[in-house]
């Protein structure tokens, strides 16, 4: 930690978020502002979590939630902080976001005067409990506690109960590029497909992605292509043939496609190729 008062921080929250559940710490946090009643606040004043703007949440269970609220109203209080004139949402995404779909105009919520840091390891515990989590929310929240904070993979490891392997997984995802990690988020991919990604360079991963979509790999196929990828030398004969006709090689099922300018063109490489 960068000083004494993150030391503390680190000491009493983090403490906490190992201990305990995701409900747990919501309790927690209710308990300690038990005398302060929610405050109603109008929806368009909340904005999303800076943390977590790039995670998007699921179209279908949003709906879900904003159908069930158009039966029943009466939702729990989401935790929010202040922000210049407007409030940052911490906890409760989901209810913020079916709130604002299904017309509701002011959602009951409790004012939370959190820094960066403990917000941060507030949303570490509610995104390590979550059922079905997006992996994303986990690796953007451990690489900000980590470039901003100073907190080891280690440290990151324990508050998260994963191993430190399983941690660095989870923070190179982030080195993909955006088109693969809007896919991940879209639930496109997986976890699986999108860590074994994480070994190519870029050039590669926009040709195994395609695969991936094309021919509906699993995890364990992608781990193979990937494997073969990163020991495959370029074939100085397919370049040649590249040159020669527009080819597309498919390394999952060693195809190569060709395409020809013209009859003429398809009619002499058949002569050529099935000559004896």
């Amino acid at each position: 930690m960068r000083n004494g008062r993150n030391k503390l921080i680190q000491d009493n929250l983090s403490s906490l978020v190992k201990k305990y559940s995701q409900s747990d710490v919501i309790q927690t946090i209710e308990r300690e502002y038990k005398a302060q009643s929610a405050q109603n606040i109008a929806t368009e004043l909340i904005d999303d979590n800076r943390y977590l703007a790039k995670v998007k949440l699921s179209k279908s269970k949003v709906k879900s939630f904003a159908e069930q609220l158009a039966i029943d109203p009466l939702i729990e209080p989401i935790i929010v902080r202040p922000k210049q004139e407007h409030y940052e949402v911490i906890i409760g995404r989901k209810r913020l976001f079916a709130s604002r779909r299904a017309g509701v105009e002011k959602v009951p919520a409790l004012v939370r005067n959190y820094t960066d840091e403990e917000m941060l390891l507030i949303l570490l515990a509610v995104a390590r409990d979550e059922h079905n989590v997006n992996v994303l929310e986990i690796a953007y929240i451990c690489n900000h506690l980590a470039n901003d904070f100073g907190y080891t993979q280690a440290s990151l490891a324990a508050l998260t109960h994963q191993s430190r392997p399983q941690i660095t997984n989870i923070m190179r995802l982030l080195n993909l590029p955006d088109n693969v990690l809007r896919d991940l988020n879209d639930q496109k991919i997986s976890y699986g497909h999108a860590r074994a990604l994480c070994a190519l360079p870029e050039a590669s991963i926009k040709k195994i992605i395609q695969e991936i979509y094309t021919n509906n790999l699993t995890v364990r196929e992608t781990e193979r292509l990937v494997a073969k990828t990163k020991g495959k030398k370029d074939d100085p004969r397919l370049k040649k043939l590249n040159r020669k006709y527009k080819t597309k090689t498919t390394a999952a099922t060693n195809k190569i496609t060709f395409e020809f300018s013209s009859e003429k063109q398809k009619d002499a490489f058949l002569d050529k190729l099935l000559k004896k």
